[in-house]
This record gives structure tokens, C-alpha cells and sequence, in this order.
């Protein structure tokens, strides 16, 4: 099982990364784990927007859109960007969809 490290102090919503204060999303630090560089995950939401060259170095969960049901990355993208989650609860939620898929998260610091 892979191990990704979330650090609280850069753990944000919203996008992959942002520019402004350098935070990243759970799906950000696990792009970054699969040796996506910083700077190309700015802007983005999803791992499915990032170039191909990107993609190819995913696991097929983190580039699933479906029309019918809500996917692992979709449900995880959910709960990392709602306001209406507090941070703890977030990282119960998020860790057995990652668990699912191989991931074990882990997170460390504070906010």
C-alpha cells in the first residue's frame, strides 16, 4: 500500500494547488506522489485535467468521471472542497476511499 503524507499546514481546497499560499488538495499531495511537479498541478481541480503525460502515471481511479454514480476521486474531490465538513471529519471520510485504492493517508501537523 502507498503511503502519502498530507501536511495540515498545506492542506486546502478548492484546486490541485494554489498559488497564492502554496496549498494543495488531497488529490494535489498524491499528484505530487506520483511525481507530478508543483507548478503544473496550479489551476488545476482534478487529476483528469492535467496533460497526458500527467495522466499516464495515475492509477485509473484518480481519472474516473462517471455520469451515473459518483466516482472515488469525484467523492474525495467532494469532501476535500466542502465548507461544510469540518477538517477532522475530512480526514476520516477521506481515508477509506484512499484505502479503497491502495492509499493510505496520513496526516501530520497542525493547521
Amino acid at each position: 500500500m502507498k503511503t502519502i503524507v498530507i501536511t495540515r499546514k498545506y492542506w486546502g481546497t478548492g484546486r490541485l494547488r494554489w498559488d497564492v499560499d502554496g496549498k494543495q488538495c488531497c488529490l494535489g499531495f498524491t499528484c505530487r506522489s506520483f511525481g507530478v511537479p508543483a507548478k503544473d498541478l496550479l489551476g488545476y481541480g482534478s487529476p483528469a485535467n492535467l496533460s497526458p503525460n500527467h495522466r499516464k502515471k495515475f492509477p485509473d481511479w484518480m481519472l474516473e468521471k462517471t455520469p451515473n454514480y459518483v466516482s472515488d476521486v469525484e467523492q474525495a474531490m467532494i469532501i476535500n472542497d466542502s465548507a461544510d465538513i469540518p477538517m477532522e471529519e475530512k480526514e476520516k471520510q477521506l481515508k477509506p476511499i484512499f484505502a479503497k485504492n491502495g492509499i493510505k493517508l496520513v496526516f501530520r501537523g497542525q493547521p
